[in-house]
């Protein structure tokens, strides 16, 4: 393959997934430079691509646009933690390839960055966010204003008016309880690690938890840890665990408010000879895939899939697609995947 021809496929993938802010290329000395390629080549890249009707010159006959971009839609963002890639973030990945629009992913590291705005700015039909932390008011603000083509991902928002994509509900760990509560468990401690990003959805898991021990006259303690967001977690779940393993009796069972700490807890009870579905039960929230992969395999309530959600709300933006006013994006199922660490019962 020539060198003018490796081009003309990369300046079309790019052009696919949206890297080109305004539809516009850069000047072909910039294009060239970028590409690493001489000037000729990057101008033979070009031209190949405006005869085969991807890109035009602009009335002026200095600027190259994207001419096929109108007939990629929608155009569709998607901002996330740079540390945080989700079978969510892969599903919306697919289903806006497959519609034939375009995705441009910015990553973040605060509520602050300024690739949010790079995001909010940008000629997008819509955009998932999924921030790092909960968003200061002026953030939030400017995300009420333009709510129309917003949708937030693992954290509620729909009061603010603004559209939200949820995962499992809450009543869920109510469901698991129930079914550890039928096998004799009768004291469940809880175990969190904290940061600024999932505070508040944590801080919900641990409401239920609790609210269902109180129910039920069980017994159970509280164990949590903050941290940076951009600590390993499964590295500080281990320490804490280790060390509420050696100063606390043993529970019937742990309830690990994220997979990444049952992870730990698993390594943690492995060093102390503790047999995880033998001597104690542990169950955990969502990461199924991870979940099943684990020795033994890892009880967790099941994140629904979304694939389905994703679709309906991208084909919104499509050519020819009629907005709703649904506001909450959840499915109403119960799911659990019971795994192979939940004692059949208790025999203590």
């Amino acid at each position: 393959m020539a060198k003018y021809q490796e081009i003309c496929e990369i300046l079309t993938t790019r052009i696919r997934h949206g890297e080109y802010p305004g539809n516009q290329l850069p000047n072909l000395r910039r294009l060239a430079e970028d590409m690493g390629v001489s000037y000729l080549t990057a101008r033979q890249a070009v031209n190949l691509l405006k005869t085969q009707g991807i890109l035009a010159s602009d009335p002026s006959g200095r600027k190259t646009l994207v001419k096929t971009a109108q007939g990629l839609r929608p155009r569709v963002a998607l901002l996330t933690p740079f540390w945080h890639i989700s079978e969510w973030h892969l599903a919306i990945r697919r289903v806006v390839l497959e519609l034939g629009g375009q995705l441009k992913v910015f990553a973040c590291t605060t509520s602050t960055d300024t690739t949010i705005d790079d995001a909010l700015n940008g000629r997008f039909d819509l955009i998932f966010i999924q921030l790092p932390e909960t968003p200061p008011p002026r953030l939030l603000e400017r995300m009420s204003k333009c709510c129309d083509k917003i949708v937030t991902m693992f954290q509620d928002y729909t009061a603010y008016g603004i559209r939200s994509l949820q995962g499992a509900k809450l009543s869920s760990v109510d469901v698991m309880m129930q079914k550890l509560f039928e096998r004799g468990h009768r004291s469940i401690d809880y175990i969190q690690i904290l940061s600024s990003a999932y505070s508040r959805d944590l801080a919900l898991r641990h409401e239920h938890w609790q609210n269902f021990l109180d129910a039920h006259g069980m017994q159970g303690r509280a164990h949590t840890r903050s941290v940076p967001d951009y600590s390993e977690k499964q590295f500080c779940a281990v320490e804490l665990c280790r060390d509420l393993l050696a100063h606390n009796p043993l529970p019937d069972a742990f309830f690990c408010a994220t997979v990444p700490v049952a992870v730990g807890m698993y390594r943690a009870c492995f060093e102390a000879g503790i047999r995880i579905g033998r001597d104690v039960s542990v169950f955990s929230f969502g990461g199924t895939q991870e979940a099943r992969l684990m020795t033994p395999a890892l009880a967790t309530v099941r994140n629904p899939e979304v694939e389905e959600l994703i679709r309906e709300l991208v084909l919104q933006y499509c050519p020819g697609g009629r907005r709703n006013e649904r506001l909450l994006y959840q499915s109403e199922e119960i799911e659990l995947f019971e795994g192979e660490s939940l004692m059949e019962r208790v025999t203590k």
